[in-house]
């Protein structure tokens, strides 16, 4: 019954060990703020998409990023979690 109210697919929440957290969540800003059609700095950063969105924040207790996404579509899903990866591990240090 459930399944009919599941709009989105998620990923699970995945975790990035990084020294230059503030550099790693600006290059994303600079990269995704002008793609997306909203953001916000609520928690962490949160870019909103027609299909899909993600959010990037420091964790308060450990050096890391937390990226949690999710889409309207599967595939897509996995494109994006790749795209916004590659993004993270480009400027992490």
């Amino acid at each position: 019954m459930l399944n009919e109210f599941k709009k989105y697919h998620k990923i699970s929440e995945t975790s990035f060990r990084v020294k230059n957290s503030d550099e790693v969540i600006e290059k994303v800003v600079e990269k995704y703020e002008v793609l997306s059609k909203k953001y916000d700095y609520s928690d962490g950063v949160s870019f909103y998409f027609d299909d899909w969105w993600f959010n990037l924040r420091k964790s308060n207790t450990e050096p890391l990023l937390r990226l949690n996404l999710e889409t309207k579509n599967p595939k897509k899903m996995i494109l994006k979690k790749q795209e916004v990866v590659r993004v993270i591990k480009k400027y992490s240090k």
